[in-house]
């Protein structure tokens, strides 16, 4: 079908100025972004007749929003964050999570204006996409906007993913790799496999009817949990690592 709506447009101006901005200024995009860590942008905003816009007010809007991400040559293995377990009967359910930050500004004499967004922490620990917006304003109060490009900032500089070993019963296992996939050696993993009645298992306030712990280090080839399995329990296995600095992924 082809819906045709009429638009009126009361005033066009044609824009006078343009607006760049410089969304990684110390590393130009080459290294990931990780949760702690911060990252330098610049505005610049220049007349297309010439001249700058020394003095015109700038507002900066941050946003960081909960995103997938599984690190490249693992599709085998899941790494996403446990879910509530009233989710899990939504295969494609993802839980989501936002927030966001502003600030204002003024461009200086040389028509530029810098700001550094710190990550301190990520929606629901999850990894997320960081997008920013400068919007300058000019005397005759036209307002023009620069993005940023989605910037991918991760919650640990190391992923931990499960499955369930190939051909055997009662038996997760676990790899550790970094954000481009390769196999970390001598991380300390910690695994949690939570047993619950099978009528129960998508209910958040299930009674847990059986636990079992593995602590274990990781090594170039998966490592093993194995656990008692009975087919009248429903069971959820996660894990925990941490990279050098304390950052914790799920």
């Amino acid at each position: 079908d082809v819906i045709h709506h009429p638009i009126a447009v009361q005033e066009f101006r044609t824009p006078a100025y343009s607006v760049a901005l410089d969304d990684d200024v110390s590393h130009r995009g080459s290294i990931p972004l990780i949760v702690g860590e911060s990252i330098e942008m610049t505005t610049s905003a220049r007349y297309y007749a010439g001249g700058g816009l020394g003095g015109a007010p700038i507002d900066w809007l941050a946003t960081v929003t909960t995103t997938r991400y599984e690190p490249p040559g693992w599709s085998s293995y899941g790494f996403e964050p446990p879910k509530k377990r009233s989710q899990r009967a939504y295969w494609r359910y993802q839980e989501s999570g936002s927030t966001s930050a502003s600030q204002t500004g003024s461009l200086s004499g040389a028509s530029t204006a810098s700001m550094t967004w710190g990550l301190a922490a990520l929606p629901n620990r999850m990894p997320s996409v960081l997008s920013v917006d400068a919007t300058v304003t000019d005397v005759d109060r036209m307002s023009i906007r620069a993005s940023s490009r989605p910037i991918l900032v991760h919650p640990s500089a190391y992923y931990v993913g499960l499955r369930m070993k190939p051909k055997t019963v009662g038996v997760l296992q676990a790899i550790v790799t970094d954000i481009d996939g390769n196999v970390v050696k001598g991380i300390p993993v910690e695994i949690a496999i939570e047993a619950v009645l099978g009528s129960e298992q998508f209910r958040d306030d299930a009674k847990l009817v059986d636990t079992t712990t593995c602590k274990l280090t990781s090594d170039a080839s998966p490592v093993d949990c194995a656990f008692k399995l009975d087919i009248t329990h429903a069971y959820v296995g996660t894990a925990k690592v941490a990279d050098a600095r304390g950052r914790q992924n799920v």
